[in-house]
């Protein structure tokens, strides 16, 4: 619960354990659904976004009750799932990428200061 809620305050330390001991975790979590290296990059940058950047910091719903890394665990799986979800969908149809998925899902809000910079 600490290491989120220094996250959250934007304490740079936090972050970078929050990198390197959790979000470095994301693709051994969604390994078994076998995605491209592209998908799993983007789930990875899609939960950096959602989890930690305002105005609505994800990672403010964490309440210590299980380990940080059980529900990234839980969270990064529900992300992979939504983008093979939509990878299926988009093989049907010849539809968007998996960060276009994202967006499409109502997180354009959350990609939009990523969008800007590039």
């Amino acid at each position: 619960l600490l290491l989120a809620t220094a996250c959250i305050a934007g304490d740079a330390g936090a972050l970078a354990d929050f990198e390197r001991e959790c979000l470095a975790l994301v693709p051994r979590f969604v390994s078994h659904l076998r995605l491209p290296q592209a998908d799993v990059d983007d789930i990875q940058q899609g939960l950096r976004i959602r989890l930690l950047l305002p105005p609505d910091p994800k990672l403010t719903s964490y309440l210590g009750s299980a380990p940080l890394a059980s529900w990234l665990r839980v969270v990064t799986v529900r992300a992979a799932l939504h983008v093979v979800k939509a990878g299926v969908a988009r093989e049907r149809a010849g539809g968007p990428s998996a960060i276009e998925a994202f967006v499409a899902a109502g997180r354009e809000r959350e990609l939009a200061p990523l969008l800007e910079q590039h």
